[in-house]
This record gives C-alpha cells, sequence and structure tokens, in this order.
C-alpha cells in the first residue's frame, strides 16, 4: 500500500517525480565498494610499481634478481580492493612488497581476462579472487594464498615465500 501511495504522489506532481528520478538515479553514480580508511594511513602510500602481464614481470625479475610477487585480482573483486588499500598499505607488507618485483593480473574485466585466468586456474586450479604467487629467483613458485587476509597472515605468506 506504501508503494502505491508514493507512486500517486508522484504521478500527480511532475516535479517531485523528476526530483525522485534524479536522487534515484544518483545512488547508481556513488562508488560500489566504500573502504574503510587503513590505521596506519597517517603516512605517504608506498609507491608501487606493478607490471600488468606476466611476462614483463618476469623478465623485471630476472633483470632485478629479486623475487616475483604475482596478485591475481578483478575490477568487480571488492576483498582484493580491500587487501590494496589495507593489508597492501601496511608499512610492514608495504616494506616487503617494495623489494619485490610485482604482478597485478585483471580476471574480470579486459583484454588479457582470458590469459590472466588460464594462468591462474594453471596454478591454482581455481579462478577465485583475490589469489597471491610468489615466484623465487629461480621462477618456482615458493609460495600461495587465496582470498582476504589479515596483516600478519600475509606476511608469514611473503616471509614463507622467501621474502625479508
Amino acid at each position: 500500500t506504501q508503494t502505491v501511495l508514493a507512486r500517486q504522489r508522484y504521478t500527480d506532481s511532475p516535479k517531485e517525480f523528476q526530483a525522485f528520478l534524479d536522487k534515484g538515479m544518483s545512488a547508481f553514480t556513488k562508488p560500489a565498494v566504500v573502504i574503510e580508511k587503513p590505521e596506519h594511513e597517517d603516512g605517504p602510500k608506498p609507491d608501487f610499481e606493478w607490471h600488468h602481464k606476466l611476462a614483463d614481470g618476469q623478465a623485471a625479475q630476472k633483470a632485478s634478481g629479486t623475487l616475483l610477487f604475482v596478485a591475481f585480482g578483478g575490477k568487480y573483486c571488492r576483498p582484493c580492493k580491500e587487501m590494496a588499500a589495507t593489508v597492501f598499505t601496511d608499512p610492514a607488507v608495504a616494506k616487503i612488497l617494495l623489494g619485490m618485483t610485482l604482478v597485478e593480473l585483471e580476471t574480470q574485466d579486459g583484454e588479457d581476462m582470458d590469459a590472466n585466468l588460464e594462468i591462474l586456474e594453471k596454478i591454482a586450479d581455481t579462478s577465485d579472487v583475490p589469489y597471491y604467487v610468489v615466484y623465487g629467483k629461480d621462477g618456482q613458485i615458493r609460495a600461495q594464498l587465496k582470498g582476504k587476509q589479515s596483516v600478519g597472515v600475509f606476511i608469514n605468506f611473503l616471509t614463507q615465500g622467501g621474502a625479508r
């Protein structure tokens, strides 16, 4: 009954109806994911240099002699965005990541989506994101981690992969 009454109110007044439509459409222009500001975000954000193709990251890793960190994520993946905004920016995590070659592979959008999904499924036998992999200097997988994790679990994963 409330819906019928509301519809009647807007039908009787075109200006109110247009205001309702305008307000309703603005709901779709707001960001879909609202991420809380992490407690450690008082300092400057780390300046990560991400590669967006695995081959580019592997070439950079070979040239630099560092470990290779690969983050499989997605444009529409809320846990991926939360990890990037909170865990990756934690000072202890950022310090470790800044010493690695970083690759970010998009699995939900873009021209490389299918190829990146194929890589993920070959490595992990899943298409679930977020998914993280650390490769050693020899190109072998050292550690894998699935899903949104705490800072402590993520640091343990990185150190298991050989990061210091």
